[in-house]
């Protein structure tokens, strides 16, 4: 019984030192309180993505559009990215990557959920894009609770070096989301920009 309370013991050490590893210390930070982000830039399109779920909530979801670092975010955090309308591919990535597919409008504000679920290893991440199935003020509330942050010369630093690894990530995951039944799932419709 001992021995096995060790092994338990140690497992659970190894378990807790590679999360604290994988967070994004420096990548990111709070976003000044006077640069909050409330409505997209003229011409461009904002996207929250927003971690709600305590699940997971250390490990840092690291979010992309096509092969863009946007930044990684963790329970509680929101990244508002202002991207250009028209059609984007954005990915997340943590043990795995998953893809939300988006047609966005110019001058439109969207809502995109990052849920994290068990992987083999650490928390695999997943999009759950919001069209117009939560009210307005469920969506402000989801923002509003949580705490906005920005990238950082650092986590521009680090998306460089890991260019190469999230490529093969996404060479390997894309063509099996795109055979999944969730793929329809998984789209963020223009038409539900607000």
């Amino acid at each position: 019984m001992t021995k096995m309370l060790r092994i338990v013991f140690l497992l659970l050490l190894v378990g807790l030192t590679a999360a604290c590893v994988s967070i994004p210390k420096g990548r990111m930070q709070a976003a000044p309180e006077n640069a909050v982000t409330k409505a997209p830039q003229p011409g461009k399109a904002l996207i929250y993505f927003v971690r709600t779920s305590q699940y997971g909530g250390i490990v840092p979801a690291d979010l992309y559009d096509g092969e863009t670092y946007i930044g990684s975010i963790t329970f509680g955090e929101y990244i508002a990215y202002q991207a250009n309308p028209g059609q984007h591919l954005f990915m997340v990535i943590g043990e795995t990557a998953e893809f939300m597919p988006s047609a966005l409008l110019a001058n439109k504000t969207y809502y995109a959920n990052v849920g994290a679920h068990m992987g083999m290893w650490k928390a695999r991440f997943h999009f759950s894009p919001q069209n117009g199935n939560l009210p307005q003020g469920e969506l402000n509330s989801a923002v509003n609770s949580s705490r906005q942050v920005v990238l950082t010369e650092e986590g521009r630093r680090w998306a460089a070096e890991n260019a190469d690894d999230v490529r093969k990530l996404k060479a390997e995951h894309l063509p099996k989301w795109e055979q999944s039944d969730q793929r329809a799932k998984k789209v963020l419709d223009a038409a539900s920009g607000r």
